[in-house]
């Protein structure tokens, strides 16, 4: 039976500053059922200011190199005291910082040093609020391969008496040899919804800059639509190709218990948000949503007429994998292979692979074409629409755009086209007005 209270996460421009810190108070005396908050650091107040775990990483490679690190310190301390001044807290912010100071040397850890960001954040958020400080350090566990010790996990946070208010700082947790460790970049949605999972709570509201999952990027296409409805498979799927609003490996967790995620904006809470669950999903629209990334690379490999191809695609695969490089896509035709990978993957072992792949038996030509984007056309109800596919090419042949790559699911949940780069923001707004308009 879930409880009824919800998990609310503030991202780093939501508690970027003292007048942030006052609106999140605000939501939080709105209702009553928001019992457990869970913080960033802060991000940007301004585009030349930067984010603290920024400065917190910079501070780190500093002191690794043995370069004067004092200007970084007093620009994070001075973070946290207009906080601290402008709001009347107590905490000893100057204090902290020149305990924390004593203990920078080679010797220190990168993880514990960063997560002070999400730490300070938590500790002036809660005496803020009047909520109880959590730390998650002995509250969040992982395993040794850094994966989310569930049962431990669980069995700590049932112990917790959330009546009264709770306030845990986002992005780390505890290994088994009881060491900080750091959540992947954007962390502090994956421990929000650890969090959720845990407690079994009602809701997860993530709490951020914009009103809600937009149809696509709004800097492409300045009047995109905000999505009212998503599915768990919906926002991963959008997540893995590109979109940056959620964290994909926040998902999981909150999806096993079916617990509704509601993207919200801080400044602007009446807005009513995107809805994730398991079964939401807009119905007036045959495509829910349009997501891409650039900068990936083709190895266009072809084989002999006469070589196997299954065995022939199965050592090229072994290739990519001794070098750890993750696969997009392989399109294939009757003696060629396209295997499409991230560019930053390959940037400085492409010419490697390459002689690698020549050796092969049966292979008789090879090239690389780079520069090409990925565009997902994601959506639950194009699998009971037909002509879907059709509709998009359609689209994109009218633009005068050339479609370089076709991937497509058997279910249809996502149709993948690459187009070069130079096209790709004209691919994105010519699908968008094709299903939107």
């Amino acid at each position: 039976m879930k409880r009824d209270i919800k998990v609310c996460k503030f991202g780093g421009t939501s508690v970027a500053s003292s007048q942030q810190f006052k609106q999140i108070q605000h939501i939080v005396s709105l209702d009553n059922t928001r019992k457990i908050i869970v913080v960033s650091a802060p991000g940007k107040i301004a585009d030349s200011q930067a984010k603290v775990t920024d400065l917190l990483y910079l501070l780190y490679e500093h002191i690794k190199y043995d370069t004067d690190y004092r200007h970084l310190l007093h620009q994070i301390t001075d973070r946290f005291i207009e906080i601290k001044n402008n709001l009347g807290l107590s905490f000893d912010v100057k204090q902290y910082m020149s305990d924390l100071s004593k203990n920078l040397s080679k010797t220190v850890h990168r993880d514990w040093l960063v997560s002070r960001g999400e730490y300070l954040t938590a500790k002036l958020m809660s005496e803020f609020l009047g909520y109880t400080f959590l730390d998650s350090y002995q509250h969040i566990f992982v395993n040794y391969d850094k994966q989310i010790d569930y049962d431990k996990t669980e069995s700590t946070m049932a112990k917790i008496n959330v009546d009264h208010g709770i306030v845990m700082p986002g992005f780390y947790a505890t290994t088994p040899n009881k060491d900080v460790t750091l959540l992947s970049r954007g962390g502090s949605d994956t421990t929000a919804s650890i969090i959720a999972y845990a407690l079994n709570v009602k809701a997860y509201e993530n709490f951020t800059d914009v009103n809600g999952v937009y149809v696509t990027d709004p800097t492409i296409v300045k009047d995109a639509k905000i999505i009212p409805a998503l599915n768990y498979s919906e926002i991963k799927e959008l997540s893995y190709r590109g979109a940056k609003l959620f964290h994909q490996e926040a998902i999981t967790p909150v999806a096993k218990r079916d617990i509704p995620i509601i993207i919200k904006n801080t400044n602007q809470p009446e807005e009513a948000g995107t809805i994730i669950s398991s079964n939401a999903s807009p119905k007036e629209h045959i495509v829910t949503a349009i997501s891409g990334k650039k900068e990936f690379t083709i190895f266009n490999i072809t084989k002999t007429g006469d070589e196997a191809k299954t065995k022939i695609l199965q050592s090229i695969i072994t290739i990519f994998m001794r070098h750890n490089i993750e696969i997009e896509h392989i399109p294939s035709g009757i003696d060629s292979f396209s295997v499409i990978v991230s560019h930053d993957q390959v940037d400085t072992s492409k010419f490697m692979i390459m002689s690698q792949l020549s050796e092969l038996d049966g292979i008789e030509r090879i090239d690389i074409e780079e520069s090409l984007a990925l565009i997902a056309v994601v959506g639950k109800n194009m699998a009971k629409t037909p002509g879907v596919a059709g509709k998009l090419f359609s689209a994109l042949g009218n633009a005068k755009i050339n479609i370089k790559v076709i991937a497509q699911s058997s279910t249809e949940l996502s149709v993948i086209v690459g187009v070069d780069e130079p096209d790709y923001s004209d691919a994105i707004t010519t699908i968008y007005h094709t299903f939107f308009e």
